[in-house]
């Protein structure tokens, strides 16, 4: 009877074995196959990611030529107002003061005109990135053809954001910068 039962644990014992290699290595299979599928989904992430950011920012730049294209050959004062009280608003919005601003039409090729903006602010780093940053969103054209940024004073103590920063230096900034508008053909 215990021969028997030898057997029978010798039987078992080996269908056991069978069944843990055959399965171990049906699942080490499946493994590298799906790490495989796992690589060429993550390209395939990373290309369609890729491809959204580039659309995006495409839409954006078309965005900005559809708004400068015009049929008229100068700008109107309506437009040259409007970008004046731009600029003032972002200032205003990060409390950066205006020492100057003036504007003046510049002769341009045969289907681009051009005019151009000095602006001189009062502000320190922070807000000088800020009034960029404001800048480029705008849906224009634009260039800037100088910018020049001189040290004026430094401020003792100045509360950002609810700390206390010991000194700011403050900067004079002129910046001189061009819209853009393309004239319409035929």
């Amino acid at each position: 009877m215990k021969e028997k039962y030898i057997i029978l644990l010798i039987v078992i014992l080996a269908f056991s074995l069978g069944f843990v290699y055959t399965t171990n290595k049906v699942i080490t299979a499946k493994h590298k196959t799906i790490r495989q599928f796992d690589r060429k989904i993550k390209k395939v992430q990373e290309k369609l990611n890729s491809a959204r950011v580039l659309n995006n920012q495409l839409k954006n730049v078309s965005k900005v030529l559809i708004n400068s294209i015009t049929e008229i050959d100068e700008f109107s004062f309506e437009e040259i107002n409007s970008f004046i009280e731009y600029l003032g608003l972002i200032t205003d919005t990060d409390k950066i003061p205006i020492s100057a601003i003036s504007h003046r039409a510049i002769a341009s090729e045969s289907n681009l005109i051009q005019h151009q903006y000095t602006l001189a602010i009062d502000c320190d780093y922070s807000q000088m990135g800020k009034f960029l940053a404001n800048l480029e969103k705008e849906d224009k054209l634009i260039k800037i053809t100088s910018f020049d940024v001189k040290p004026i004073r430094k401020d003792k103590k100045v509360v950002v954001d609810g700390d206390v920063q010991n000194e700011v230096t403050r900067y004079l900034v002129t910046i001189d910068l061009s819209i853009f508008k393309i004239v319409k053909e035929g």
